[in-house]
């Protein structure tokens, strides 16, 4: 598992998050992935840039927001199937 450090009324905190996290974030960088005009890793890394970049902080947030109860739903299901 990954950590996700944040900080809380001054205290900076270190929890583990399932990885599903990470894959909506991907899901939501392929959207934003313009690949007409992907024809090699230069221009594919050029263009996961860009895609990032506009990638809202709004976004980010949301999912980072919502960590503590991610990993509490998991625990409750014991590693298995959750709603994230």
């Amino acid at each position: 598992m990954k950590h996700l450090k944040f900080e809380s009324a001054g205290t900076l905190k270190i929890i583990d998050w399932p990885p599903q996290l990470i894959e909506q974030i991907w899901g939501k960088l392929e959207n934003k992935l313009d690949r007409s005009i992907v024809h090699s890793k230069e221009s594919l890394w050029l263009e996961l840039q860009k895609a990032w970049d506009n990638i809202g902080v709004e976004v980010l947030r949301k999912y980072t927001d919502t960590m503590p109860e991610r990993c509490a739903t998991v625990i409750a299901a014991k590693g298995g199937h959750t709603k994230y």
